[in-house]
C-alpha cells in the first residue's frame, strides 16, 4: 500500500480509482507491517503561517484544450484565474489561430480587468519554453513546483486571507506543508543535504 503526502496528491487518472503523487513519487509504502519511505518530504524549507480559515470561493479554473475559445469565458465576479497546464509547463501562447485561442491574449485581457491569473503547475527551470516566458510577459504568474490541485487550495486559502497582489504571491511561493515538489530529488540525495 503507497502512503501519499495530501499536499502533493493528485488527481485519479480518468476512468481510474489510483491515488498518484506528484511526479508518480508516493511519499511512503506500507509493506509486510513496515513503513519505508521512497520520497523526501523536502522538510528543510518549511515556513509557518498565520492564517485564518478562510477560503475564497471566487476563483475560476480552467484546464486548457486544442481549441479551448477564451472569448467563451465572463470573468465577472471572480477575484482570480487558475489556469492548469499542459506537461509541459505550457499552453497555447499564439494568437496565429486568432486571439480568442490565445492564454496570452487571455492573460492581457484578465490583467485589464483587474484580475491575477496564476498558471499551474511547472517545474521551475532557467530554461522554460518560450512559450511559458512570453504568458508570463503577458501577465501570468507562475505557480513553481506545486501541483494543480495544491495551487488551487491554496490559491483559495490566500485569497480569503490577503487582499494585496504581492502578500499573495509571496504566500505561494511560501511551503507550507511540503507542497513544493524539488525536481529530481531522490532520498539519498536529500539525506545528503
Amino acid at each position: 500500500m503507497l502512503v501519499h503526502l495530501g499536499t502533493r496528491l493528485c488527481s485519479c487518472l480518468p476512468l481510474g480509482s489510483d491515488f498518484i503523487s506528484a511526479q508518480s513519487r508516493p511519499f511512503m509504502r506500507y509493506r509486510g507491517g513496515q513503513f519505508e519511505t521512497l520520497t523526501a518530504a523536502d522538510g528543510w524549507n518549511r515556513q509557518p503561517a498565520e492564517l485564518k480559515p478562510d477560503f475564497s470561493a471566487r476563483i475560476l479554473l480552467i484546464r486548457p484544450y486544442p481549441g479551448l475559445d477564451y472569448s467563451a469565458f465572463c470573468l465577472d465576479g471572480f477575484d482570480a484565474v487558475l489556469h492548469d497546464l499542459y506537461h509541459s509547463g505550457t499552453a497555447c501562447a499564439s494568437d496565429t489561430a486568432g486571439s480568442e485561442y490565445s492564454l496570452a491574449a487571455f492573460a492581457r485581457k484578465c490583467r485589464q480587468q483587474g484580475l491575477n491569473i496564476y498558471l499551474a503547475p511547472a517545474l521551475h527551470s532557467d530554461s522554460a519554453y518560450a512559450s511559458t516566458r512570453e504568458l508570463m510577459v503577458a501577465g501570468a504568474e507562475m505557480v513553481w513546483n506545486m501541483t494543480l490541485e495544491a495551487a488551487y487550495a491554496k490559491l483559495l486559502l490566500a485569497l480569503g486571507n490577503f487582499a494585496d497582489a504581492q502578500q499573495i504571491s509571496e504566500f505561494l511561493r511560501q511551503d507550507l506543508a511540503y507542497e513544493h515538489v524539488q525536481p529530481g530529488l531522490a532520498v539519498a540525495e536529500a539525506a545528503a543535504v
